[in-house]
């Protein structure tokens, strides 16, 4: 287990042996691997107290610095969903489908506002 408490770290490239945790703790702290992509992966990576907005994790500086494998093998304590990568690297949980309804229904409301104005 690796514990960040409210620090930030880079290292190398993330292999793991077994299956493993990265626990942010209860502060702002990031960590930053290097381009994982090659590395061998065993088991499955949990990144427990993360939050989104205060903590940061990345693999390299792209979208492909993570197989797609090793995206699948990682989940985020208290979120159903799994983990995706953005093109500067940075990994987060996926959006909650109630996520997802909640904008659509704002963006559709405010269509249904924009269109009344216009008439």
């Amino acid at each position: 287990q690796l514990n960040l408490g409210s620090y930030d770290n880079a290292l190398g490239t993330l292999t793991l042996g077994a299956s493993s945790t990265i626990n942010f703790g209860s502060s702002a702290a990031a960590v930053y691997f290097a381009d994982s992509a090659a590395a061998g992966w065993t088991g499955t990576l949990t990144v427990s107290n993360y939050t989104v907005g205060a903590n940061t994790l990345r693999f390299g500086s792209s979208a492909t610095a993570l197989t797609l494998t090793q995206l699948a093998g990682i989940s985020f304590s208290g979120h159903a969903s799994g983990a995706t990568i953005d093109n500067l690297g940075n990994v987060t949980p996926v959006p909650e489908p109630a996520t997802w309804a909640m904008l659509f229904g704002c963006v559709a409301l405010g269509y249904a506002c924009w269109l009344r104005r216009r008439t």
